[in-house]
């Protein structure tokens, strides 16, 4: 996967303006993305878990742009475990790609040591 560039911030921006104003999300500013009143209780990093399920290639960068966490886990899996497991579905390692850009690692949770 190529390495994001700023030039594309715009577009994203754009398609996640439209998507919102597809949601029933309400904007204070004309312009400016409407995210102050959305309906569902979806953060980023559930979005980008979703996204990555459905194979969405061209979602999961705009999350991850926007902040989502390549690291989130969901009952102790990564996102990126469900990336690199569903690549037999999909067929592409683009997902996987955009996860490792931007910082996503393939390493099991710690589980934390009871002291004395």
């Amino acid at each position: 996967m190529s390495e994001f560039h700023p030039s594309k911030r715009e577009p994203l921006l754009n398609a996640l303006a439209k998507l919102a104003n597809e949601l029933g999300c309400q904007g204070k500013i004309e312009g400016e993305p409407p995210f102050s009143k959305a309906k569902n209780k979806f953060g980023l990093n559930e979005i980008l878990w979703n996204q990555v399920m459905m194979g969405d290639k061209e979602g999961v960068p705009l999350s991850l742009e926007l902040g989502a966490d390549p690291n989130y886990r969901v009952k102790g899996k990564t996102v990126l475990q469900l990336a690199k497991a569903m690549i037999d579905i999909y067929g592409s390692h683009d997902i996987v790609d955009a996860l490792e850009a931007y910082g996503a690692v393939d390493k099991p949770k710690k589980r934390a040591t009871k002291s004395s």
